[in-house]
């Protein structure tokens, strides 16, 4: 009897001391993310990925976009041990010029202090100016407004350099669009690259953005935003 009784205590307090020490956490997939060069007045977004990483659920508690040229939504505010949420910044870049950051951030049950992230910018009055490698569009429109399927938009890389430059993809959203881009831009020359709606998103409306980075000696890289309108109007 004695010994299970003993068994029973030791189960319970076990159990007791195990609640206890539960405790959430959560891991962050970056702390900070940077746009580079942009155009004035457009939205460019970036996904940041918040996974629950404790013995415990995580809540997300509040979030503040920092100021009101940002949005911060966020899918799920309550998170099991091993889920994951995306938290998306949107940064409208208004008439800001130079460099720009923006420290945008969250509560959990996890801390009692904020978690602040950091996004980085550059907001280019005249994107026309800029060396070694332009843009052009540097904002893109693959809208659709009748019948005939609009679901391709070519924007132009300009090398103004003496060397050749590679071209990476940096950053894009999951769904809706594929990008096609030149592993090379030759010295003094210009590459198309494109924009191409997925067949699942040709009746939908989107605004994303992309960014990509160029191996000159700054790394310089741009964010580029798409925006897509769907009207299906038929032709007279």
């Amino acid at each position: 009897m004695k010994n299970s009784i003993f068994i029973i205590f030791l189960f319970f307090g076990v159990n007791v001391i195990s609640s206890v020490h539960a405790e959430p956490a959560f891991e962050i997939s970056e702390t900070a993310f940077n746009f580079g060069k942009v155009s004035q007045s457009v939205n460019v977004s970036h996904t940041f990925w918040i996974k629950s990483t404790g013995d415990d659920t995580l809540i997300i508690s509040k979030v503040n976009p920092g100021c009101g040229c940002t949005r911060a939504p966020i899918q799920d505010t309550i998170l099991a041990p091993g889920d994951s949420t995306s938290l998306k910044i949107y940064f409208d870049t208004k008439r800001y010029k130079g460099h720009v950051i923006k420290k945008p951030s969250f509560f959990t049950n996890a801390s009692d202090k904020a978690f602040f992230i950091k996004i980085l910018s550059e907001p280019l009055p005249d994107p026309t100016i800029v060396q070694p490698i332009l843009i052009d569009p540097i904002k893109i429109d693959v809208s659709q407004f009748t019948e005939t399927v609009r679901r391709i938009s070519e924007f132009n890389i300009i090398n103004k350099g003496a060397v050749d430059y590679e071209v990476h993809l940096i950053d894009k959203p999951e769904n809706d669009f594929d990008i096609k881009l030149p592993k090379i831009i030759k010295a003094g020359d210009t590459a198309i690259a494109k924009i191409i709606v997925r067949d699942e998103s040709i009746e939908k409306h989107f605004q994303h953005s992309f960014t990509v980075e160029f191996n000159d000696d700054n790394r310089t890289r741009y964010t580029i935003p798409v925006r897509r309108l769907y009207r299906n109007v038929p032709k007279r």
